[in-house]
C-alpha cells in the first residue's frame, strides 16, 4: 500500500504521530508530578502539553483518515486493523479532551479524576 497523504514523497501520518505521543505522555507525567509536589508550574506545563497533544493528534488524524479511506483495501484484514487503530486512538484523544474540559484550564490543578482519565487515555 502506498500512502495518498504524502509530503515530499514520504507518508505524512507516520511523521506526525510522534508529536501527540510525546505531548500527551508528557502531560500525564507533568500533571502527576505537579499534583504530588503541589507545584503549579508543573501542572500548568502538563495542561499546556495536553492541549498541544490534542491539537497535534487531530492534525495527525487527517492524513491517517486520508490513508484509511483511499489506501487501505476495503474488506481486508488491514481495514479491520486500521479501523481498530483509529477507534482506539480517537478514544484516547477524546479521554484527554474530557480531562481538559473537566480541568477547566491549563493553569488549574488536576484533580484525581483528571489524572485518572489521562492515565486511561495514555493506556489506550
Amino acid at each position: 500500500m502506498k500512502s495518498k497523504a504524502i509530503v515530499l514523497g514520504h507518508p505524512a501520518h507516520p511523521m506526525l504521530i510522534p508529536f501527540p505521543i510525546a505531548f500527551l505522555t508528557g502531560a500525564v507525567v507533568f500533571d502527576a508530578v505537579g499534583w504530588l509536589r503541589g507545584a503549579s508550574s508543573w501542572w500548568t506545563t502538563g495542561g499546556h502539553l495536553a492541549l498541544a497533544g490534542i491539537v497535534t493528534a487531530l492534525l495527525a488524524a487527517v492524513p491517517g483518515l486520508i490513508d484509511y479511506v483511499y489506501t487501505v483495501p476495503p474488506n481486508s484484514t488491514g481495514k479491520k486493523r486500521a479501523t481498530k487503530h483509529m477507534a482506539v486512538n480517537l478514544s484516547a484523544v477524546a479521554l484527554f479532551a474530557v480531562a481538559a474540559w473537566i480541568r477547566g484550564g491549563a493553569d488549574a490543578p488536576p484533580s484525581l479524576i483528571v489524572l485518572g482519565v489521562e492515565v486511561l487515555g495514555m493506556g489506550l
